[in-house]
C-alpha cells in the first residue's frame, strides 16, 4: 500500500534589539520613544498573505532569507499634552462656566515609522522548464534593481530576466525592500467629571 510521508522543514530566527523611554513633566505632558533592530531569517512560510512554497525544493538554504514581515528599523513615539486652558491652568478665566468650557482638553499624537516589507520578483514558472510548477521561481538579477526608480516606479524593470530553461532564478529570497511606511495619528480629546450629584 501507499504511504504518506510528511516532514516539517521550515524554519525562522528572530534577533532584536529593543529600546524605549517615556517621560512625564510635572505640567502632565508625557512622553513615549521606542525603537526596534530586529532580523528575521526563515526557510518556508513567510506569515500572513505570503505563500509557503520554495523555489529549488533540492536546495533549501538557497531559499532561506529575510522574511516577508522582516522589518529592520520599528520607530514609535507618542506624545500627550494636557492643554494649559482651564481652573488652575495657565490660562485660567475665572470664570466657572467659561472654565468648564475651555478646559480638560488634551492633544494626542502617536508617529510611526518602519523600514518597510520585503518581497522579491518572480516569474512563471512554467517558462523556465524546472517542474516546480506548484512551487515559486524567481527572476535573474542583471542589474541594479533601484537604478532610475522613483515613487511610483520604484523599480527598474530591465534589471530582471526570465532563467534560461531548466534553470532557477539568482534572485534571493526577499531581497528587495518596498519604501519606508510613516503613519502620524493625531487626537483632541475632552475629559468630563461625573459624579452622583
Amino acid at each position: 500500500l501507499p504511504m504518506s510521508y510528511t516532514e516539517s522543514i521550515g524554519s525562522s530566527n528572530y534577533n532584536a534589539l529593543q529600546v524605549s523611554s517615556q517621560m512625564r513633566t510635572h505640567s502632565g505632558i508625557t512622553t513615549t520613544l521606542a525603537y526596534t533592530w530586529s532580523k528575521t531569517l526563515v526557510t518556508g512560510c513567510d506569515g500572513l498573505f505570503a505563500d509557503c512554497d520554495i523555489q529549488d525544493p533540492y536546495n533549501l538554504a538557497g531559499d532561506r532569507g529575510p522574511a516577508a514581515h522582516d522589518l529592520t528599523h520599528i520607530f514609535s513615539s507618542s506624545f500627550v499634552v494636557p492643554l494649559p486652558f482651564g481652573a488652575g491652568r495657565r490660562f485660567d478665566a475665572s470664570n466657572k462656566v467659561v472654565n468648564q468650557i475651555i478646559g480638560n482638553w488634551q492633544f494626542n499624537g502617536i508617529v510611526s515609522l518602519d523600514s518597510g516589507r520585503r518581497y522579491d520578483v518572480h516569474t512563471d514558472t512554467v517558462i523556465s522548464n524546472t517542474n516546480n510548477v506548484d512551487g515559486t521561481e524567481r527572476v535573474n538579477v542583471v542589474g541594479d534593481p533601484y537604478a532610475g526608480g522613483t515613487k511610483i516606479h520604484p523599480l527598474n524593470k530591465n534589471a530582471f530576466e526570465d532563467p534560461d530553461s531548466f534553470t532557477f532564478g539568482t534572485m534571493g529570497r526577499n531581497s528587495l525592500r518596498a519604501d519606508w511606511n510613516k503613519n502620524l495619528d493625531l487626537s483632541i480629546f475632552r475629559s468630563f467629571s461625573i459624579t452622583e450629584s
